[in-house]
């Protein structure tokens, strides 16, 4: 049975006698080469390495250049007009220019059959992407047809053409460069264009990102870890209220100007995992080659009224920022680490803080916190409380843990929402060494009795205020923020968090 195209993408009959069909996202390419003569079409199965590409396939192409740990690299763009691009927000006039040029038009036809080469996305298990490739050889004419109908079908789908790619060398084992070389293979048999920075001392992160014509990109991506990500979202977002004159905190302040797309690197990749259900390399690729964009949301922290950093993903304030600190000796045990950081700073460095916090609550009808509002523990007075109104609190706390992707209860386990209208805010009392370590263990199983801990408040909130009670606290004593895993020291005694909803676009395929 031949190739067949319809409107839900290519569909052909496998050699076990099963019809299989793909939509047109998930074509990575297809490209015609000459056959014997054959007059009756048929369908091969190609057994494809790893990476998706046969040894010695005409449909795979060499990389134009290898990566080294020292060198930064920039690929040569496929065709010219690949570099025309002048816009990263596309209209449907656009989308033409979008596609990356998957299909090869055929060429001059000197025999009597054509074979068609087909790279493909296979879903498997656990929410794993693979590629896989297919033969099919048929009549010229038949296949002329196919490639131009997949040609113009491949006009609606918006993938990318060219990548900024900032590759960070240090990030968890250092094998940054050997991930990325996978990905590099996969991005240009689908025809997608990557300007590849390899970070370093000299070529730190903010410079390269200033430097950057924006405009040039469908998309960055980041090769590395959480705290890599984090780093280039404040420099993406310094860039672009800088451009426009815009001084934070605004109202005018501008979103995230290009999606991001992350190849696991690092030693935690916690969101990769919550998009995407595993840290695979091959299935973060291929997210973002098929185009699919999910919003989330982003923080951004002030000290003192100025701007610190923007986060992605949560943000940990006293015990939290302990362990990260903690962890950064550690390196060298890889993911070990937080365990081990975990323990130690439980038995050392477990100290309460006297603040005082003030959130602005955010309130769903009939929701809090993944919770339903009749059948928990909170009060009538706090469920009727008024969107936007602010509460405060002051008390000896352990730690705080806020949340850019919501956990929502979904039967015995926990199931992660993103792009919703407020962060979450855990609040974690003074408590005992058990019952703190119980928290970090029902959170980190997805266990939705971490709602039901009488020593731990969990609200939805927009805007929050840590303010600092003891006084010389800092002074006497080094206190620390967990931004995204990275880092910051505190230097205020006020610290405010700001939400922005949907200020970031992360490559993402539905689920």
């Amino acid at each position: 049975m031949s190739l067949k195209t319809d409107d839900s993408g290519l569909t052909w009959t496998t050699a076990g006698g099963q019809t299989e069909t793909i939509p047109f996202v998930d074509i990575i390419k297809i490209c015609c080469q000459d056959e014997p003569d054959t007059k009756k079409a048929s369908s091969t199965n190609k057994k494809v390495n790893y990476f998706g590409k046969k040894k010695g396939s005409p449909s795979t192409k060499k990389c134009a250049a290898d990566l080294t740990d020292d060198t930064p690299v920039k690929t040569e763009p496929v065709n010219d007009s690949r570099d025309k691009l002048s816009s990263v927000e596309h209209s449907a006039e656009d989308s033409e220019k979008m596609v990356a040029p998957a299909v090869e038009d055929l060429k001059s036809i000197d025999s009597n059959s054509q074979t068609l080469v087909l790279s493909y996305v296979k879903h498997g298990i656990n929410r794993r992407m693979f590629i896989s490739e297919e033969s099919f050889t048929m009549e010229p004419q038949e296949s002329q047809e196919v490639l131009q109908t997949v040609k113009e079908c491949l006009k609606n789908v918006q993938r990318p053409r060219k990548l900024m790619v900032l590759l960070n060398p240090y990030s968890g084992a250092g094998n940054a460069s050997k991930i990325f070389s996978s990905a590099k293979s996969i991005f240009e048999t689908a025809g997608i264009s990557c300007d590849i920075t390899i970070l370093s001392e000299t070529n730190d992160l903010p410079t390269v990102i200033q430097n950057k014509d924006l405009a040039q990109f469908n998309g960055v991506v980041v090769v590395g870890g959480d705290g890599s990500v984090s780093q280039t979202v404040t420099c993406l977002m310094q860039k672009v209220q800088k451009d426009d004159s815009i001084d934070p905190p605004s109202n005018q302040e501008k979103k995230c100007p290009l999606p991001i797309g992350i190849i696991p690197a690092g030693t935690g990749n916690m969101m990769v995992k919550m998009l995407h259900g595993n840290d695979d390399i091959i299935t973060a690729t291929l997210h973002i080659i098929r185009g699919f964009h999910q919003s989330s949301n982003m923080y951004s922290i002030y000290q003192d009224g100025k701007l610190s950093l923007y986060s992605f993903l949560m943000i940990g304030f006293g015990f939290s920022g302990e362990l990260i600190k903690s962890s950064l000796s550690k390196s060298w045990m890889g993911s070990a680490k937080y365990l081990f950081s975990l323990l130690a700073c439980l038995f050392s460095k477990r100290q309460p803080l006297k603040l005082k916090l003030s959130y602005r609550l955010v309130r769903d009808t009939d929701t809090s916190c993944g919770i339903d509002v009749d059948t928990e523990k909170i009060s009538a007075s706090r469920a009727n409380e008024e969107e936007g109104k602010w509460e405060t609190i002051e008390d000896d706390i352990q730690g705080i843990e806020s949340f850019l992707v919501s956990f929502m209860e979904s039967g015995p386990t926990l199931k992660y929402s993103f792009g919703e209208n407020s962060g979450q805010l855990f609040i974690i009392k003074k408590c005992s060494l058990g019952e703190h370590m119980k928290f970090y263990g029902h959170l980190k199983s997805n266990k939705p009795s971490v709602f039901g801990l009488n020593y731990v408040d969990c609200v939805q909130m927009s805007s929050c205020r840590i303010e600092l009670v003891e006084p010389n606290l800092i002074s006497n004593r080094n206190v620390y923020l967990n931004c995204d895993g990275e880092l910051l020291t505190i230097t205020s005694n006020v610290i405010d968090i700001r939400f922005h909803h949907s200020g970031l676009r992360i490559f993402s395929s539905p689920t």
